[in-house]
């Protein structure tokens, strides 16, 4: 039985404080009934020494040990063997002599030094703060002992959540002992395997070995006649296709092995698919080579700790900053479904090790939102309050996503949740605004009037409600209240004109002028006929022009693809349109018809090599243009040369 595990994370190591059945009445009267028998052996053993001597009480006490060593081998469980006897009169210099241990024991579990208790690879908070290598460990002991059922559970915990490749290694292992003795059914178990495993890891950089041990497995299975011989090569031809446009370290191995395969098979064939597989090759390839010099700063072995401060920490958040980006940029010009698979796939790893940064979290929703992925933001916002409750920065954001999805109630427990726990005033600041937003004005103003009752409520949240009342309202109260005291501060009610003067020195007002008549230009001010309240200061306000944009023309039917770039021609008469293929002179008052001045297009469409991505007039010359290409070439053409510009002038 075990309650829960409560982890404790210091600033400069990591202790874990295991809390087993402490709520048990048995765990409080054992160690005080021992600590009572203890004291009592221990005057004994005193008493005795005093009435002997040292000689016959050590020959007393090693005889002692006998009947406690047999109790102890039948009370225990303890396999009865010589070396076991023979251990009660003799003990070892070394208890590996006896028996050593393939696999390190669940009791020799240690992180950095800390040794882990069996109940934390059970616990949801250290679950998801291990590393793959305990874990690792920590199945290894079961698989040891041929423990199935218990390396299963272990598995339905972990796998998921630690995207390493030692772990993921270890799982196939564990699958082929289990089914590769059970003939075709284990066969088809053992690929489903590794469909899953390639299907959640294939993209790693690690992931090579995964690879070259699913195609050795599929060479092994047995063909009995010729139809399932070619099942299996179409089998292996596609996983050796999968593998070689995937940047591991293994993809020029596996791509040599991909050749040999294929001449294996037809060598007319092989020819004509090694052509077309090689440009991808050689992008995977590139790929890897840049990838592998930001997996390089990254530490994979970092613990998943509260954030201190130090300098390794901000080194590897930066490092992880910069590979985030560039997976962003989706350097291998993949498909959108696999692009996002795989920065998933990178953020997910970063979380093993960043889990407490609140910046990470923040980070990856950000990116679900700018995807469009709403829902998956939400999961990500959730995961991340789970990992750091105390961050009020998620909390604002999570509020916020929220609120613009409409789902204003879990807006306002979160805003709600922030007060709980937060006395600053950007917290009450936060919630005024949210309230007039979601529920209107009173709502704000009722729970003002219950904050300026607080004593953490400063000057900032009455700054922050008038300036919404006055700017956002329009409230006329606060305008007049604005007015009375500006008054106030630049007129001195004392020396408005009709009073009778003195013959004190002239008074001097708030901003330091005179108000003597000879020295101040007030004297000559008049009240309106309404009084003070009547008075009225000029507002100032920001009139900006609206342009509106309203279509003249429409210049249709000329392009067959996506229009890249439009650039007007320094004449004032015409312009040019481009697409992937072409390139469109148009006269500005003739909208059905233009002259194809550049076409790439060739003959046949696989042939095709290089596409246009930007055409531009140069900005004095009429006559000249440039475009650019997917090759990285930037074309200077002049139109004087030829109608159909065919030939650049410049490369």
């Amino acid at each position: 039985m075990w309650l829960s595990i409560c982890s404790m994370y210091r600033w400069k190591d990591l202790t874990v404080y295991c809390m087993d059945v402490t709520q048990d009445a048995m765990f409080w009267e054992a160690p005080t009934a021992s600590g009572f028998l203890g004291l009592a052996i221990s005057f004994t053993s005193m008493w005795f020494l005093h009435q002997t001597g040292p000689t016959t009480y050590s020959l007393v006490v090693s005889f002692i040990k006998v009947p406690i060593s047999l109790s102890g081998l039948v009370l225990f469980d303890v396999p009865l063997s010589l070396p076991n006897l023979f251990s009660i009169h003799f003990e070892p210099k070394c208890h590996n002599r006896v028996s050593k241990p393939k696999y390190n024991s669940l009791q020799n579990l240690r992180t950095d030094g800390v040794p882990f208790h069996k109940s934390c690879f059970r616990c949801s908070h250290c679950k998801s703060t291990l590393q793959a290598r305990f874990w690792k460990q920590y199945v290894e002991t079961q698989m040891a002992v041929n423990n199935d059922d218990a390396t299963k559970q272990i598995f339905s915990r972990c796998l998921l959540t630690c995207l390493q490749v030692p772990l993921w290694q270890c799982y196939i292992r564990f699958i082929r002992k289990v089914y590769d003795k059970k003939g075709a059914e284990g066969q088809e178990e053992t690929t489903k395997a590794f469909e899953f495993t390639l299907n959640y890891i294939g993209t790693d950089i690690a992931s090579g070995p995964i690879w070259t041990e699913y195609i050795t497995f599929l060479k092994s299975l047995p063909a009995l006649n010729p139809h399932e011989d070619m099942q299996r090569k179409i089998a292996l031809r596609k996983v050796y296709q999968r593998a070689i446009l995937t940047p591991t370290h293994h993809v020029e191995q596996l791509w040599k092995e991909y050749e040999n395969f294929e001449n294996s098979v037809n060598r007319q064939l092989a020819k004509g698919l090694v052509n077309d597989y090689q440009p991808k090759f050689n992008s995977a390839r590139a790929v890897y080579r840049e990838r592998k010099k930001y997996i390089e700063d990254i530490d994979w072995n970092m613990l998943a700790v509260p954030p201190t401060g130090s300098s390794k920490e901000e080194v590897q958040w930066v490092a992880w900053k910069k590979f985030l980006t560039f997976e962003k940029g989706n350097p291998q010009r993949i498909d959108t479904a696999l692009s996002t698979k795989r920065i998933i796939y990178v953020y997910e790893q970063c979380l093993m090790c960043l889990y407490h940064y609140p910046d990470v979290w923040y980070d990856y929703a950000e990116w679900h939102i700018k995807s469009g992925s709403t829902d998956a933001a939400i999961k990500v916002f959730q995961r991340a309050l789970k990992a750091i409750p105390d961050s009020e920065m998620l909390k604002y954001a999570y509020a916020e996503l929220e609120e613009a999805r409409g789902a204003i109630q879990s807006a306002k427990n979160l805003y709600e949740s922030i007060l709980g726990v937060s006395t600053n005033s950007l917290a009450q600041i936060q919630f005024l605004r949210f309230l007039r937003r979601a529920e209107g004005v009173e709502s704000a103003r009722k729970y003002f009037l219950e904050a300026r009752k607080s004593p953490s409520c400063t000057y900032h949240v009455y700054i922050a409600f008038a300036t919404m009342a006055f700017c956002l309202d329009k409230d006329p109260k606060v305008q007049e209240k604005k007015i009375k005291k500006i008054s106030e501060m630049n007129i001195d009610p004392s020396k408005t004109p009709g009073q009778p003067s003195s013959s004190s020195p002239p008074p001097v007002v708030a901003n330091g002028v005179h108000a003597d008549p000879a020295h101040d230009y007030l004297s000559k001010f008049s009240f309106p006929p309404g009084g003070l309240p009547s008075l009225r200061l000029p507002v100032v306000t920001n009139l900006e022009t609206s342009l509106v944009a309203r279509c003249r023309r429409v210049y249709a039917h000329a392009h067959d693809y996506h229009i890249n770039s439009i650039s007007n021609s320094s004449d004032g008469e015409t312009f040019i349109s481009a697409d992937d293929l072409r390139v469109n002179l148009w006269n500005l008052e003739i909208s059905n018809q233009s002259f194809n001045i550049v076409d790439v297009k060739p003959t046949n469409m696989e042939d095709l090599t290089e596409v246009i991505t930007s055409a531009e007039f140069h900005p004095i010359h009429c006559n000249m243009l440039a475009y650019s290409s997917s090759k990285g070439s930037i074309r200077l053409i002049d139109m004087r040369q030829s109608a159909l510009c065919d030939s650049h002038t410049k490369l």
